[in-house]
């Protein structure tokens, strides 16, 4: 008994011994979902022959979502991968992306359906040393991958891994306009670029996989053959991407452009859950064909 009694004075002065504050923290083994994001969970095959599962509340010491969790936790992409899928359209989800925009350090891949998106996938995750966000819009999913048909030609206009890909509607002379675009927004694009080649308006098409840092080199070599550019995003107007373009087109294409270049999003609202009132606010074929027309006119 006075065994037990001296080790419970002893343990007593040890637990007084300690530092007593508000921010005393004791070590502890993380949990699953604190580990850092290695891999890829593999459902179904999607397009270009690779799936994964977009993991929700991904909360580890190795990489934290700003957007959800308190950065006091850990330090913010210190390395991994975030692999995420907007629900637009007809989700009720605004593009994920523009939350990430301009972040010192950090990749967004986001691939269109002229890209292989699994070999971007894995291009990205045997070769990156740096954290990269990489976002595939839901649209896209049952669409093949685009190499070209009778009216649009598929070309590199930069070097791969992540070239950024150039559709044209012409096969001789210079392009009349040039659209620049990513992601969910190229299949409308596209379809416009079609329709314009009707009326023999020739239209180039410029789709980067890589949206941030943004390559500029690309898409004004094209724009300069044009002198006419509309920058095209999915994601609502202001503090946009389309902007980083407008503003980085400018600063190469100063004095050479014809006029401003043009910027289309979807309208500054919150995106409705309904299917009829989320095709009203987002940005369409028919409000990019407009845009053309007023640009030529």
């Amino acid at each position: 008994m006075k065994k037990l009694g001296l080790f419970k004075i002893m343990a007593a002065v040890a637990l007084l011994a300690l530092p007593v504050g508000p921010n005393v923290a004791f070590a502890q083994k993380p949990s699953v979902k604190e580990k850092p994001l290695r891999g890829v969970v593999r459902p179904a095959p999607r397009r270009g022959g690779y799936s994964y599962k977009y993991l929700q509340g991904v909360n580890t010491r190795k990489f934290v979502d700003p957007s959800v969790t308190n950065q006091t936790i850990a330090g913010p992409f210190d390395s991994g991968f975030f692999f995420s899928s907007p629900n637009a359209p007809h989700g009720g989800d605004a593009p994920y992306e523009k939350h990430f925009f301009g972040i010192a350090g950090l990749k967004i891949i986001s691939p269109s359906h002229v890209h292989a998106p699994g070999d971007l996938l894995d291009q990205a995750i045997a070769s990156e040393s740096q954290p990269v966000l990489f976002i595939e819009y839901k649209s896209l999913y049952p669409l093949p991958l685009f190499t070209g048909n009778e009216i649009l030609s598929v070309e590199a206009g930069s070097r791969e891994p992540y070239a950024t890909r150039i559709v044209r509607n012409f096969k001789t002379g210079e392009p009349d306009a040039v659209l620049i675009g990513y992601g969910g927004v190229a299949p409308l694009m596209l379809e416009v670029a079609e329709r314009m080649a009707e009326e023999e308006i020739n239209i180039s098409v410029v789709l980067p996989a890589v949206i941030s840092p943004l390559d500029i080199a690309p898409i004004s070599r094209e724009v300069a053959r044009s002198r006419r550019a509309l920058v095209v995003e999915e994601g609502t107007q202001g503090v946009d991407w389309g902007a980083e373009v407008a503003a980085r087109l400018h600063d190469t294409l100063f004095g050479k452009l014809d006029r401003p270049v043009r910027r289309l999003a979807s309208k500054p609202e919150i995106i409705p859950t309904s299917k009829e009132g989320e095709t009203a606010m987002l940005i369409s074929a028919d409000d990019i064909e407009a845009a053309v027309y007023e640009e030529l006119s």
